[in-house]
Order: structure tokens, then C-alpha cells, then sequence
């Protein structure tokens, strides 16, 4: 059963960051836009950064293939984001998805300690 919630956990935390990316190649200009009204610089590159990120990290989440290093991109994505985005503590909005990246960041740690499970590409 252990195995199994393994890979429910991984499929359903892949999901997140994998909708995200695909939002950000879809709407590349809005993403733009969105980072400018924060004031990030070189807008492009941290973007493309940030894609690069969720894609190869939740692939690797979902497939448990070398799923610490898909974690640790997963985290250095959301790091930054959750301190440049989300601090604005008098919005309730945003404290609530400061809230879910640190939930999600336990879980990628949850991930790193106790590995990709019996039904992964590392587990064969």
C-alpha cells in the first residue's frame, strides 16, 4: 500500500507544477506582464527558468526518475516565487498560496527523504 500512496502522492503533486508550466508557455506574454508589475528583472530568462524548472521537475516527480534532483528544481522554483509573489500578508489570496507552495515544498521534501517507491522508473 506504501508503494501505491507513493505514487498517488507523486501523480497528484506532479499534476500542480505541470499545469503551471504549460500556464506559463500558454500565456508567456501574461506571465511577462505579471513579473514586470513586480519589478523582476530579465523577465524572459527568469520565466524561461521557472519553465525549464517545472517541466523537468515534475516529469521527474511523476516518472520517479532521479526524483531528488526533480524535487530540488521544484524547490528553487518555488522559493523565490513564494518570497517575490505571495508575501503580501493583507491579502488573503496571497497568503493562501504562500500557504500551499510551503505545503507543497514539504511534500517535495517528504519526497527526497523517502524516495520515488516501488512504482518508479528508479524503483525497476
Amino acid at each position: 500500500m506504501k508503494d501505491v500512496n507513493t505514487l498517488l502522492a507523486r501523480i497528484l503533486i506532479s499534476l500542480v507544477f505541470i499545469f503551471s508550466g504549460i500556464r506559463h508557455i500558454l500565456f508567456f506574454d501574461n506571465s511577462i506582464e505579471y513579473m514586470k508589475s513586480f519589478h523582476v528583472p530579465a523577465t524572459s530568462f527568469f520565466l524561461i527558468a521557472a519553465i525549464i524548472c517545472l517541466v523537468l521537475g515534475s516529469l521527474s516527480i511523476l516518472l520517479g526518475y532521479k526524483i531528488k534532483r526533480g524535487s530540488f528544481l521544484l524547490m528553487i522554483f518555488l522559493i523565490p516565487v513564494s518570497c517575490i509573489f505571495h508575501w503580501n500578508f493583507s491579502d488573503p489570496m496571497e497568503l493562501i498560496q504562500l500557504m500551499k507552495n510551503l505545503g507543497l515544498i514539504a511534500a517535495l521534501l517528504l519526497l527526497v527523504s523517502h524516495g520515488a517507491g516501488k512504482y518508479s522508473i528508479s524503483g525497476r
